[in-house]
């Protein structure tokens, strides 16, 4: 699902809400799916039309949808701040996602 992501913590801070509305996000394509290595559900934002899958800001593990509006809605779960590794620092992470209509083929936003 082609996607803008504002993430809402920092370091499991939560930001300011003027800090918020500056962010740009990213957008990307939103995807969901199990790690077979630890079994933990993870949501991630990739780069529209990359074959290689370049994930464009940390997942999200174990994400719980929080709230659903008219083409938003928001998603809280972990993030691993210091790498991706059972032993990295594990903090809180907040998502606001709006769903938009995705480029055409060879466009790139």
């Amino acid at each position: 699902m082609y996607s803008q992501i504002k993430r809402l913590r920092r370091s499991g801070k939560r930001l300011s809400d003027d800090d918020i509305g500056r962010d740009p996000g990213v957008l990307g394509e939103l995807r969901s799916f199990r790690d077979p290595a630890t079994g933990l559900t993870r949501v991630g934002v990739f780069e529209w039309g990359n074959p290689t899958m370049k994930q464009l800001i940390p997942a999200i593990l174990n994400p719980v949808v929080a709230g659903v509006g008219s083409g938003v809605m928001r998603l809280e779960g972990l993030e691993r701040i210091d790498g991706d590794t059972e032993y990295a620092q594990t903090v809180m992470q907040e998502w606001i996602v709006r769903w938009m209509d995705r480029p055409k083929t060879g466009e790139a936003r």
